[in-house]
């Protein structure tokens, strides 16, 4: 588990990646556009949200989840649909940059995540991301994390590695949670606090089923 404190908003959610050296073996069709970009916004255009996709919750430049298909409508109630003259077409949601989704075609490595209006050649050209920023607030600074101090009820050893900023490190109980498990923060002077992430990405079947925040000047 990683936790995450933010004073303000974080940064796009999607990270690009991408992949050289693919043979697609995909034939996609103008038809098969979910996005288009116009003057560098993406624009969502898909008509059922299928595969799943539409209940997706991506995390927003506040930090705050939204499905898929809100963030669409947000960005229509925002930015309108713009004209039909100059469009590029997309394969995916977001221009390119995959949601997870079960769609052999729409992802980054062997199917056809770019534009549909160029066939194979199109496949991984990837466009812009989501207006994020735009629709819910400029990404801010995170907390400094390097003065805490951290305890926990269980396995107190190596919990800085929950609040180290690295993705690749965690830390665990080790054992199956149960009521009572905790774990202390100090972090060192008064903050202001917005959001509170307890990130379990690498590992998405751990997570607490219940938990309560308490904050205190005495510890």
């Amino acid at each position: 588990m990683k936790l995450l404190s933010h004073q303000t908003h974080f940064a796009s959610f999607l990270v690009l990646s991408l992949f050289a050296g693919a043979v697609s073996a995909w034939q996609p069709r103008p038809g098969w556009r979910d996005s288009y970009a116009v003057a560098g916004i993406c624009y969502c255009d898909s008509s059922n949200y299928d595969h799943g996709i539409g209940k997706v919750k991506p995390l927003a430049s506040d930090r705050y989840q939204r499905t898929v298909q809100q963030v669409c409508t947000d960005i229509t109630t925002k930015f309108g649909v713009e004209p039909q003259v100059g469009r590029i077409p997309y394969n995916t949601i977001a221009c390119g940059n995959s949601p997870a989704n079960d769609a052999p075609d729409e992802d980054l490595i062997t199917g056809c995540a770019g534009r549909v209006d160029q066939g194979e050649a199109g496949c991984f050209e990837i466009g812009r991301q989501w207006p994020l920023d735009k629709l819910y607030g400029a990404p801010i600074k995170a907390l400094d994390r390097g003065a805490w101090k951290i305890s926990a009820s269980d396995k107190n050893i190596n919990t800085a590695a929950m609040a180290d900023g690295n993705p690749n490190t965690r830390w665990s109980t080790n054992r199956k949670q149960a009521p009572g498990q905790w774990i202390e923060i100090d972090l060192g002077q008064a903050q202001k606090i917005n959001v509170v992430d307890l990130e379990a990405v690498g590992s998405r079947h751990d997570f607490p089923v219940a938990w309560r925040l308490e904050v205190s000047a005495q510890g």
